[in-house]
């Protein structure tokens, strides 16, 4: 009985489990709307975003970025920090965030 005793060894700790807050995207997580997608109405958040689809209404960033690809279609009133355009735009834009490009748009 007592010759059968086992050694004493420390027991492997489990990790602490990761917690998810739902209320922030992933670091360096961009949405998107992809080109298949029609939106209609007002988005509005503070994470960036890449539009490939149609959106009619409103974006409203704050401190993200919109990028609006080649194949979007955008009809909205845009606010964000910084503004991307590939695609096409029809609205009033507005961005906190001021770049200069070296090629000329005419």
């Amino acid at each position: 009985m007592w010759g059968n005793k086992k050694s004493h060894t420390p027991q492997a700790v489990d990790p602490e489990p990761k917690t998810w807050q739902t209320n922030q995207p992933p670091a360096g997580a961009t949405a998107r709307v992809g080109p298949s997608l029609h939106v209609k109405g007002e988005i509005s958040g503070n994470e960036d975003l890449y539009i490939d689809g149609t959106v009619e209404g409103a974006v409203q960033l704050g401190e993200g970025k919109l990028t609006v690809g080649a194949t979007a279609n955008v009809t909205a009133d845009i606010f964000a920090r910084e503004v991307v355009v590939c695609g096409k735009v029809k609205g009033n834009l507005s961005a906190k965030v001021r770049s200069r490009s070296r090629r000329t748009v005419r």
